[in-house]
């Protein structure tokens, strides 16, 4: 149990800087008084000189790396267009189209460093927080590559060549179950992705130790117990190749060297519960940074889960007790879900047990294959057969939109979830039920929209280089632009998963403000795939009022440009007055001045996104804005915002705030 002690104290330490304040108070209280209950003085006194050490390390990331001309490191990352390197304490990240690295090349590069800085939507997977997360913040851009060593071993080659077998349904199916590479328009995907399984594609390390599970009973027909294991250990080593990325094969390994060097060596003199903390602790002072990966936190915290629930379970039948784990395992991961895609799929856990072996059998197989020869037909009829279950079980899905979680909801989830194993060990399972059917009204109640009819919101949705905004009054759902992307579909991937954040299940109203492709871009695939009641292009459909809402348009101008025919939209929210520019350049301020001498204005929609051609001075001196959102994609082509437009902005004492800085803005108000 001290090890275990020790590993929390560090691991929280880690996180306390990045947690909100009131988190972190919360968990240390709770965790420190954990530490009294069990080892009285002596256990706070390790907790806290653990959590100390984790604090102080995490702090390393706040160093600089040197800024010179020539670094050296080995390859610790390779994917298809990019690579990671380590070179001293600091990693890089290294753009190459068509990257053929390895891991374990030792690369000498001439370049200088810059910044990370990627373009972030709303929903969307941010490569940048990812990157964050393995502690690289710098891009390293070479002008000249040498490498001075050469992995032998070019498994990415070999997977390649293997995968040029197929066609494209196995070869995606394929790659994305032995080699972890997702294609997320492959229809496997999308429905695997759409009913929150998708994790079933990444659990490599799940996947190996069913075959190690595999190669250990047929051994022990013929060898020992410790001879079958050291064995099983030895022909797994190939497959180790494999996930050799993945922090769940390295503790897989691990972990199973572990418990035979504990059981035949140390006679057992640690528990499995000591040896997963030691093993944890090793994994972190290699890289501290695994304890902001998902898969260290999820693969630890579900094995140290499962250990302490053993005890609680022997209060339920022998022949039920596995399932009644898997049950637990389901409920504990629930605000997890919720927090990725803000919806509880409620045939989740029966998806799971139907997809998880056959998964599993097609895994082995083209684990197999790849260390064998290419069983084409079978492995194509295999995904084909794989592919139409996850079409019918998408077909059954049951969703429960839930929403974004509070704090409180986590808190009050998980205060609840951990008193069942204390009612359960003390066999109070009339009290357990209550518990647990206050876990299901408690996500029940969260998932009202409660607040979406008792208050009023504006959100600036980050939809990169593009406008889109959603307003909400009262129960009124309106949607001012959509954005646009060519590369994806932006209604799918950003504004649909934001309707279901925000609770909103439909649109009253879809308002473009013009034809510009990053005003209405998305809007033919949100009309289609999305409830919208009516859409309005034009300005004769103004004034609109829409419950407690009313929206005036102050551009009346019959322009042949398209920016200066926006509509410009004027409305008062949350006991402000707020004006949308849409595109409208300098000359239709002029005359919306001219026309509205009385206007005066708290929150401004910059026009054309921080375009010098609009956000004139004698426009900011006459509205007086007290704040000015800019809705405006990083690093974009065009060079916006302006530096014109931010310095008018910060003379006249606007607040400026940026979506390509902090993502989404929102602005709120409820009752609850």
């Amino acid at each position: 149990m001290i090890a275990l002690f020790l590993f929390i104290g560090v691991l929280l330490g880690l996180w306390l800087l990045k947690l909100p304040l009131a988190a972190a108070i919360v968990v240390i209280i709770i965790s420190g008084g954990f530490a009294i209950f069990r080892h009285k003085t002596k256990g706070l006194l390790i907790f806290v000189s653990c959590l100390g050490i984790g604090c102080a390390i995490s702090l390393f990331d706040n160093m600089t790396p040197p800024f010179q001309e020539i670094y050296e490191g080995f390859v610790i990352s390779s994917k298809a267009n990019y690579y990671l390197i380590k070179s001293g304490v600091f990693k890089y990240y290294v753009q190459e189209k068509e990257n053929k690295r390895e891991i374990g090349d030792y690369v000498r590069l001439e370049g200088h460093l810059e910044e990370l800085s990627f373009t972030a939507y709303e929903s969307r997977f941010d490569f940048m927080v990812y990157l964050n997360t393995k502690g690289i913040y710098y891009e390293l851009r070479a002008s000249k590559t040498e490498v001075l060593f050469t992995n032998p071993l070019r498994l990415n080659n070999r997977k390649d060549e293997f995968l040029n077998n197929f066609d494209e349904t196995s070869r995606d199916t394929i790659d994305t179950l032995l080699f972890s590479r997702k294609n997320y328009e492959a229809e496997i995907i999308k429905r695997a992705d759409a009913m929150n399984i998708i994790f079933l594609f990444s659990m490599c390390g799940v996947y190996l130790r069913l075959l190690m599970a595999f190669f250990e009973y047929f051994l022990k027909l013929k060898f020992s117990e410790r001879t079958s294991r050291i064995l099983t250990l030895i022909l797994m080593s190939p497959f180790f190749l494999l996930g050799i990325e993945k922090i769940s094969t390295h503790r897989l390994f691990l972990t199973y060297s572990g418990r035979i060097v504990n059981d035949y060596l140390l006679k057992k003199k640690g528990s499995y519960l000591t040896l997963i903390s030691i093993i944890a602790l090793g994994l972190l002072a290699f890289d501290f940074h695994n304890a902001y990966q998902m898969a260290f936190l999820l693969g630890f915290g579900l094995s140290i889960l499962i250990i302490l629930l053993r005890s609680s379970l022997r209060a339920f039948n022998r022949k039920i007790r596995r399932l009644v784990m898997g049950l637990f395992i389901f409920v504990f991961l629930v605000p997890i879900h919720l927090s990725m895609s803000y919806e509880l799929h409620l045939l989740q856990i029966v998806f799971q047990y139907i997809a998880l072996p056959l998964n599993a059998f097609f895994f082995f197989v083209a684990a197999f294959s790849f260390y064998t020869w290419p069983m084409i037909k079978f492995l194509a009829f295999m995904s084909t057969t794989l592919t139409n279950v996850y079409v019918l079980l998408a077909k059954i899905d049951i969703v429960l939109i839930v929403g974004e979680p509070r704090l409180i909801f986590y808190f009050l989830y998980y205060g609840l979830y951990f008193y069942l194993p204390y009612l359960l060990e003390g066999f109070r399972k009339l009290d357990a039920k209550k518990v647990a059917i206050g876990l299901a009204t408690l996500v029940i109640v969260t998932s009202l929209p409660i607040t979406n009819y008792t208050g009023e919101s504006i959100h600036f949705i980050n939809v990169g280089q593009g406008d889109a905004i959603l307003i909400q009054s009262h129960g009124k759902n309106v949607l001012v632009d959509t954005g646009g992307s060519q590369s994806f579909d932006m209604a799918g991937e950003v504004l649909i998963p934001f309707f279901k954040k925000k609770k909103v299940y439909s649109l009253d109203y879809l308002i473009t403000t013009h034809d510009d492709f990053d005003h209405r871009g998305a809007a033919p695939s949100l009309v289609s795939n999305f409830p919208v009641a009516r859409t309005i292009d034009n300005a004769s459909s103004f004034p609109l009022s829409i419950g407690r809402l009313t929206l005036s348009n102050l551009n009346m101008s019959n322009s042949s440009d398209d920016n200066d025919k926006s509509l410009v939209l004027n409305f008062s929210l949350l006991n402000k007055k707020w004006l949308l520019m849409g595109d409208a350049s300098i000359k239709i301020e002029d005359e919306i001045i001219k026309d509205y001498p009385n206007l005066d204005i708290d929150y401004l929609k910059v026009g054309h996104h921080g375009s010098k051609t609009s956000t004139s001075e004698s426009f900011i001196r006459k509205i007086t804005p007290q704040e000015a959102i800019i809705s405006v994609g990083a690093n974009n082509y065009y060079g916006h915002p302006h530096d014109e437009v931010v310095n008018l902005l910060m003379r006249y004492d606007v607040v400026i705030r940026r979506t390509d800085i902090e993502g989404t803005i929102s602005y709120s108000s409820s009752l609850f």
